[in-house]
């Protein structure tokens, strides 16, 4: 069974709000069926896609002030921003597909507009996610671990920090994923615990799939 939610508005200010669908089968995760098609990707009342508007908020809502200056959810904000820029806002993967249902319209004879003006801001929506990443210093942030690969404690765990690019969704410690504390949007710190007199620590970090 499967519950479909209509109209659930996701913010409540009048500067952000969204009516959508919320969505949740049986086998499946939350999913959001976004309504209002026709007030995005340039079309009426649809902001410009010059970045302009990607960071603004009402200040008058406490709840995204407060979105705002917690750094796991701002970081998660701009992993979205990234997984958006190297994903449906980049041409190299959808022109072929509004093409090609473009054409298939109009083989039926249906009386559609070109998709390239919609193509255009999807070109210049990637740049603007870019330089807004940049700005931020978001994607270019190493992974790393501070100090030194050697470190000694007479407790039996250690605190590790580090640094890491907002694409890095996990850290994993020898294969398994940690709860992590993150002091800024980049910058992290993970208790592990370590059960024998020598422990060899090797940490990864992984995408939103994984990788």
């Amino acid at each position: 069974r499967s519950t479909l939610f209509p109209y659930t508005t996701l913010f409540r200010s009048t500067a952000v709000q969204w009516n959508m669908y919320s969505y949740k089968p049986t086998q499946g995760k939350w999913t959001v069926l976004k309504w209002d098609w026709n007030i995005t990707l340039g079309n009426s009342f649809s902001w410009g896609p010059n970045g302009n508007n990607l960071f603004t908020f009402p200040t008058s809502d406490p709840a995204l002030l407060a979105f705002q200056n917690y750094p796991p959810y701002w970081r998660a904000y701009l992993r979205a921003f990234y997984d958006i820029a190297n994903g449906p806002m980049n041409n190299a993967n959808v022109n072929s597909m509004l093409e090609a249902k473009y054409a298939a319209f109009v083989a039926s004879g249906i009386g559609v507009s070109s998709p390239a003006p919609m193509e255009n801001w999807i070109g210049t929506m990637h740049n603007s996610l870019v330089a807004a990443l940049a700005a931020q210093g978001a994607t270019n942030a190493p992974f790393a671990v501070n100090g030194t690969n050697f470190i000694t404690t007479n407790s039996n765990f250690v605190a590790l920090t580090g640094s890491a690019p907002v694409q890095v969704k996990t850290i994993t410690i020898n294969g398994n994923a940690y709860p992590v504390t993150w002091a800024t949007p980049l910058n992290w710190t993970i208790l592990v615990p370590v059960h024998t007199s020598t422990n060899l620590l090797a940490l990864q970090g992984c995408d939103l799939h994984g990788s």
